[in-house]
């Protein structure tokens, strides 16, 4: 079974603002631009975790955002981390970010947080695996060397066949969020 044929499938908390996205990726030589409604633009966090179900392992994941889209600062509140790498860097003019610093296996699940907010009723953004023994972006790196380390990974990214998934989407009823809430 290849990935493609799994749908991505999102559940949607409008009231905390949430949203759970959850799937698989089969290979690593192509680029994927998720799309996602929305009810609604504002301040979101994505709550995502996708299992390797390659023969390689992850050793950084990079995210380039869509048109009216931006990652929140951990200034101003947001998140932006996973648990499987220890770093992260965001580059607000490339308008993109990448986890690295750590390994996803195969047969593993990546699980990322990540704060945006957005002038726009959906997500779009598309991200790439790097899956290679020596990875681009390292831990300990100076800041020029980050950078060129990243706009150069950004760069083979984009030369990567594109696969556009639209994730089904279903939003929790508010009347069940209250019913939950109150039980507790």
């Amino acid at each position: 079974m290849r990935a493609k044929d799994l749908h991505m499938a999102a559940t949607i908390d409008d009231v905390e603002r949430v949203i759970y996205l959850t799937g698989a990726i089969d290979r690593n030589d192509t680029r994927i631009c998720m799309e996602i409604e929305l009810p609604d633009a504002g301040q979101w966090r994505l709550i995502k975790s996708e299992t390797n179900l390659t023969e390689d392992a992850w050793t950084s994941w990079l995210i380039s955002m869509g048109e009216g889209m931006n990652v929140r600062s951990p200034s101003s509140g947001g998140r932006l981390f996973s648990r499987q790498f220890q770093d992260s860097v965001y580059y607000e003019d490339l308008n993109s970010f990448c986890f690295y610093g750590g390994t996803v296996r195969p047969g593993e699940p990546v699980v990322k947080v990540m704060d945006f907010e957005t002038d726009v009723k959906y997500i779009y953004a598309s991200h790439g695996r790097c899956a290679k023994e020596t990875p681009a972006l390292v831990s300990g790196m100076s800041d020029q060397q980050l950078r060129e380390a990243f706009e150069r990974e950004l760069e083979a990214q984009a030369l990567k066949p594109t696969l556009n998934i639209k994730a089904a989407t279903h939003i929790l009823p508010s009347s069940k969020i209250v019913s939950l809430i109150a039980a507790e």
